[in-house]
């Protein structure tokens, strides 16, 4: 987006976005202007205890704008969260 600004564009009402937990992120790979973003749940621990076993269970695909607005918004939601554990602190 050319003003680095996300959510400028027009989101329908009724539209309900599909929801999956995940536990974390696995990889982050670009590729030829398309970036994927590859989420992962923990499936339980290994027989040893030392290590969880992650199990991939979603791949989101997006183009690398879509991976910027995405990084803008996380960058608010960090700066909200410090904003407010400095005044709560």
């Amino acid at each position: 987006m050319a003003n680095d600004e996300p959510g400028d564009g027009i989101v329908s009402a009724g539209a309900t976005p599909t929801e999956l937990v995940a536990d974390g992120v696995t990889s982050v790979s670009v590729r030829r202007g398309l970036a994927k973003v590859e989420f992962y749940r923990v499936a339980g621990m290994t027989s040893d205890g030392r290590a969880e076993v992650r199990v991939p269970v979603l791949r989101v695909a997006l183009p690398v704008a879509g991976l910027q607005e995405l990084t803008v918004a996380l960058r608010r939601l960090s700066d909200a969260a410090a904003t407010k554990r400095t005044e709560n602190g």
